[in-house]
């Protein structure tokens, strides 16, 4: 069935890449610039007819026009406000939260509260923070465990070390209403 994913730190998309392969899916990449420059080149080569270039858009009409009949769309960290309340069925965040301050992640974690629909699911797998003190990850507000919850309206599916390597912390979330 097709989704509409957000992606927060992919990297140069290989998760998106085999959700591509897999469905119909739309992905949207949030990312740093340099990273952004990879992944829309990469996935420019494998999808090419399918790639909405990154712009910096102001306002999300602009946005809309430009991914009509895309599947791919690089874009800043700050777009991710530019969309309206309940069009993402899906966000996955993948080792990049626990590099950000924890103001950052808090600032994330409210924006996908509300860009999420009904239904919609959250993949969190971060460094834990307990792992991070350890490693000397300090010089800033780390985020806590409790900054990857979403609001009450929000349940928790899952919330374990990752079976993989339990210094990371996995958390799943589908937003009730």
């Amino acid at each position: 069935e097709s989704r509409t994913i957000c992606e927060i730190g992919p990297g140069y998309g290989r998760l998106a890449d085999i959700y591509a392969q897999m469905t119909d899916c739309r992905y949207f990449f949030f990312d740093i610039c340099p990273s952004l420059y990879i992944s829309e080149s990469y996935f420019r080569h494998l999808y090419p007819d399918q790639v909405a270039s990154f712009q910096r858009y102001r306002h999300f009409d602009d946005l809309e026009r430009a991914i009509e009949g895309k599947r791919f769309a690089f874009l800043t960290p700050n777009q991710i406000e530019l969309f309206p309340s309940e069009f993402f069925d899906m966000v996955i965040n993948i080792d990049s939260f626990s590099e950000m301050k924890q103001g950052t992640v808090q600032a994330y974690t409210e924006n996908i509260a509300r860009i999420i629909k009904t239904g919609g699911l959250s993949y969190f797998r971060n460094l834990s923070p307990d792992m991070m003190s350890m490693v000397g990850t300090t010089t800033y507000s780390v985020p806590q465990k409790q900054d990857y919850y979403l609001p009450e309206n929000w349940e928790v599916l899952v919330d374990r070390h990752w079976p993989l390597n339990p210094a990371y912390q996995e958390i799943i979330s589908r937003r009730l209403s």
